[in-house]
């Protein structure tokens, strides 16, 4: 048995080095970590960032929005595609949300 063992710390170690692979893997120009989502919560985002469309959102970015909702409302949606989910992402990141 180890007395001096820290759950809190080995738990804080492991996320910082996975982020510290992640930090690694895209500066070696890989892909980044996104979130898995179901296409019920990437409909939710994509509604909530066009209600940030007067403030945030470019033009261009809005009609791809618009374009997502009708994607995600499908019949059976699928999950966006890993541009369409890359997009989405940095539009999230760029109003801050």
């Amino acid at each position: 048995m180890i007395d001096d063992y820290n759950a809190t710390d080995d738990f804080t170690k492991s996320i910082e080095e996975a982020y510290r692979v992640i930090r690694e893997r895209k500066a070696a120009g890989g892909e980044g970590w996104e979130p898995k989502m179901t296409p019920d919560e990437w409909l939710a985002l994509v509604v909530m960032l066009q209600k940030q469309s007067a403030v945030c959102i470019a033009r261009e970015d809005r009609k791809f929005l618009g374009d997502m909702v009708n994607f995600l409302t499908l019949d059976d949606p699928p999950v966006p595609f890993a541009w369409q989910r890359k997009w989405i992402l940095t539009l999230k990141r760029e109003c801050r949300l």
